[in-house]
């Protein structure tokens, strides 16, 4: 599901993404299939990329994609935020941390 503010589209783990990395069996979140060009979850020190898992959002825990677009919006509707941070696990399954700088 596409979620405008940050230009991300997100889906819900599946059992070839926990099988292929080797996750554990209670690894929730969400994975990121696409980041468009140009929109804030593309831009910063460490931008999101296709293939990282979401597991917070500003340290609340991720389940699915749902959960996720309700926290973002909610996050994203503040005026006074001025970023929002993702906990995600890479590609290599380190965990990492990704700011992205709200545009109002």
């Amino acid at each position: 599901m596409f979620e405008a503010k940050t230009g991300v589209v997100t889906r819900d783990i599946g059992f070839w993404d926990s099988y292929e990395r080797r996750l554990g069996d209670d690894t929730k979140g969400v994975v990121v299939a696409l980041v468009k060009n140009g929109a804030p979850a593309s831009l910063g020190q460490n931008p999101l990329r296709p293939g990282y898992i979401i597991t917070k959002v500003n340290d609340q825990a991720v389940m699915n994609v749902k959960q996720f677009n309700e926290l973002v919006k909610k996050e994203t509707d503040d005026p006074e935020k001025k970023e929002i941070v993702f906990a995600i696990i890479g590609p290599d399954n380190e965990s990492k941390v990704c700011r992205i700088e709200l545009v109002k």
